[in-house]
């Protein structure tokens, strides 16, 4: 098989055009805001390799088109972005002293991959981008649900971290199974867990009542909550379920322990919607309170109808307090919130946890409260040991413990 490299340079809005073209055109929602979050990490030029052969695609192939009357083609396309222009080492003779130094300076400028599907309607293939997100006035980002990703290169390996994102082909997989699929493959490659594609996902959850048993294949259409927990069973997870009012709060715990969570949105009447909550947002109080959430004004999620490394607000108007510019998720004119349209949502649990986050807290606090209570002795034994302290810290503690003021994050 000949592959072939094209270099071009992400330096203007026709190079953008040219970029959006080629994810699947200048109105589609993913690959604007792909590029959106391109120039926040402040790429300079991509490599197009042509053909690639994507194993996620692949599956899907085996499972779908490869049984339809249609011909569809087998191979991928796959674009690398740098942050620097590396068009003078592509394009010069590739020596032994030239893969080197391709080694040295695209590994660090690399931001990432993105496999173009032979789809027209869902181009977007595997996307890992690196999980930095700007941060803005008082508030710092951070992406919890995050691992390292390797590609090759003119046999170069290349290392991203960062979060899976997938565009949805409702043809394969509603958006419940891109959203499981998201928080699957991160826990893949960051703890070892099985290897899942899309349509396994979709097998795994095979409608077994006449209202989820709607579509052909069965489930491309929706997923039920019931549906997406027994698929998320099936894969060898243990589904860990919330629902009510609280749910913001109740989730915290996980996506901070780097837990991915898929989020189930309702947006009007019976349509529903999820995405997979990967990181969230700190910011300052001007009357802080002991609870976590309150300082988070918005989830970062990946939408696979809006792009990676989205917002999410916590509430309608938290947009007026914190800038997030163009990049949270909406539908149609509706920007989407957790505290209006959260309704239901699931962590995906390894099978060797056996404690909630709930009982963990518990158990910290208890613990803590031994501690300070204990503090005297403490520092009687690290003075008898020798080991150094810091005595002002220590004494704003159990000023914050007396006065109730400690604030628990997982």
């Amino acid at each position: 098989m000949n592959i072939t490299y094209t270099i071009a340079p992400l330096d203007g809005p026709a190079a953008r055009t040219r970029l959006a073209e080629l994810l699947g055109g200048g109105q589609s929602v993913p690959a604007n805001n792909i590029i959106r979050h391109l120039d926040g990490l402040g790429v300079k030029s991509y490599v197009l390799e042509d053909p690639y052969i994507d194993r996620d695609y692949s599956a899907d192939y085996l499972e779908f088109y490869a049984r339809t009357f249609r011909t569809h083609a087998k191979h991928c396309k796959r674009v690398h972005f740098f942050s620097e222009d590396i068009s003078p080492i592509i394009r010069s003779p590739l020596t032994t002293e030239r893969l080197q130094y391709l080694s040295q300076t695209a590994s660090a400028s690399y931001c990432g991959f993105c496999v173009i599907r032979p789809l027209p309607t869902a181009p977007i293939g595997r996307t890992v981008l690196l999980a930095r997100v700007r941060d803005s006035l008082n508030m710092e980002a951070t992406v919890t649900c995050r691992a390292d990703f390797e590609a090759n290169l003119f046999g170069v390996d290349l290392h991203v971290t960062g979060t899976p994102f997938l565009q949805q082909d409702a043809r394969v997989g509603a958006c419940a199974q891109v959203a499981i699929w998201v928080g699957m493959r991160h826990m893949h490659a960051r703890y070892g867990h099985a290897w899942v594609s899309v349509a396994d996902i979709t097998r795994f959850a095979t409608p077994t009542t006449s209202t989820e048993a709607a579509s052909l294949p069965p489930g491309s259409d929706f997923l039920t909550s019931e549906s997406m927990i027994r698929g998320i069973s099936e894969a060898g997870y243990q589904a860990l379920c919330f629902r009510g009012d609280e749910i913001c709060c109740d989730i915290l715990p996980y996506v901070e322990s780097g837990i991915p969570v898929v989020l189930g949105l309702n947006i009007g009447g019976t349509i529903g919607h999820a995405v997979t909550v990967i990181g969230r947002a700190f910011a300052k109080l001007d009357c802080p309170t002991k609870r976590p959430i309150d300082y988070v004004p918005a989830y970062i999620v990946h939408d696979d109808q809006g792009g990676p490394y989205m917002w999410l607000p916590m509430h309608k108007n938290a947009g007026g307090t914190h800038a997030f510019n163009e990049g949270t998720v909406k539908r149609f004119t509706q920007e989407l919130n957790v505290r209006c349209h959260a309704t239901f949502a699931v962590a995906l649990m390894s099978s060797r946890v056996f404690s909630t986050a709930a009982a963990a807290e518990v158990s910290a606090r208890d613990r803590i409260e031994e501690v300070l209570t204990n503090m005297a002795e403490v520092r009687r034994s690290l003075t008898k040991r020798d080991i150094p302290f810091n005595e002002g810290l220590l004494d704003e503690l159990q000023s914050a413990h007396r006065d109730d003021c400690i604030v628990l994050r997982t």
